[in-house]
């Protein structure tokens, strides 16, 4: 738990929204989150299909930009109370908000033209729509019905 961001991380990656990478080492293994990577839009859009809006993306991977609608979808669609009606009343709001959500968690370069990391997008979920809070998920990642 050395980074600011690691519950978030733990978080969504125990929805199954973000999985990690299961590495063997010696008698146990290890889950690698790869932090740094950028989002794939086509893996996000296989494992999230019930937690998340349904977008179709136009680029290999996730934009700023792409999550920040991906986000704002999910919170209208999902009526998730996160947030208040009042900050998803329209698009441009709502942007405004991921912008001062993203500068009070410390992350850096708000450029909604380029790439989002996982972390960056791990964080942004977590802070916005909170999945982890929101569907009783098992152990494989599956949401429990």
């Amino acid at each position: 738990p050395d980074s600011l961001h690691f519950y978030s991380i733990q978080r969504i990656g125990a929805t199954g929204i973000l999985r990690g990478k299961g590495i063997p080492n010696k008698w146990a293994n290890e889950t690698w989150f790869y932090p740094n990577d950028y989002v794939n839009a086509n893996e996000l859009k296989k494992n999230s299909m019930e937690m998340l809006a349904s977008i179709d993306f136009q680029h290999e991977y996730l934009s700023v930009s792409d999550a920040c609608e991906l986000i704002y979808k999910t919170l209208l669609n999902k009526k998730r109370k996160s947030m208040g009606d009042e900050d998803l009343k329209s698009f441009e709001l709502f942007n405004k908000i991921y912008n001062q959500v993203w500068n009070r968690e410390g992350l850096k370069n708000f450029d909604v033209n380029r790439n989002i990391t996982r972390l960056e997008f791990a964080v942004m979920l977590d802070k916005t729509v909170d999945p982890f809070g929101s569907f009783e998920v098992d152990h494989n990642g599956l949401i429990k019905r």
